[in-house]
């Protein structure tokens, strides 16, 4: 009587030690980043996976969609409009999530709510070969257009700039992509 109470519970003891070993060891994160800081403190590890053998990335150029869409004093802003698309050219459907950063000094800087992400991750859903997945997105943008030389050149060249979060098929991927680079 006894013995067959034992065996069910050194088979859970088992399988609760195989899944605790088999999760052990490895020092990826299982969630996205909280905030742009921790994004940046995650670029520089070796990523699971090369993510530009299953998709790439298309920055369009920003565009404004409403000028003096608010002002705090004499500062203006207009409401600029970002538009990324990712294309699986993996020849294979992929599971897929992303979270994607502006630049910490252009979000200082330049947004008017200091917020630096642009699109929180969704939640993992396929994507099929050949086709995409566009990230739009509005961010009231403080107006340059009478700034000085050297404001107007910082935020040319830190407004296209991204940093990006992929999950592909269960592997975590960073990269800062500046199209003009």
């Amino acid at each position: 009587m006894k013995t067959q109470r034992i065996i069910p519970v050194l088979l859970l003891i088992l399988f609760i030690c195989s899944i605790a070993t088999s999760c052990a060891g490895k020092d990826y994160p299982k969630y996205f980043s909280a905030d742009i800081n921790a994004s940046l403190k995650k670029q520089n590890r070796n990523n699971e996976i090369n993510y530009k053998e299953y998709i790439v990335i298309q920055i369009n150029p920003s565009e404004i969609v409403k000028t003096d869409a608010h002002q705090i004093g004499s500062l203006k802003f207009n409401d600029l409009k970002y538009s990324i698309r990712i294309v699986n050219h993996s020849g294979k459907p992929i599971r897929f999530d992303c979270q994607v950063f502006f630049d910490p000094s252009f979000a200082e800087q330049f947004i008017e709510s200091g917020q630096a992400v642009l699109c929180k991750n969704l939640g993992e859903f396929q994507i099929d070969s050949n086709e995409g997945y566009t990230i739009n997105g509005i961010k009231s943008i403080l107006d340059v257009s009478s700034a000085d030389d050297k404001t107007k050149i910082i935020y040319h060249q830190l407004s296209q700039t991204f940093y990006f979060e992929f999950l592909i098929d269960g592997h975590w991927a960073y990269d800062k992509v500046d199209p003009t680079d």
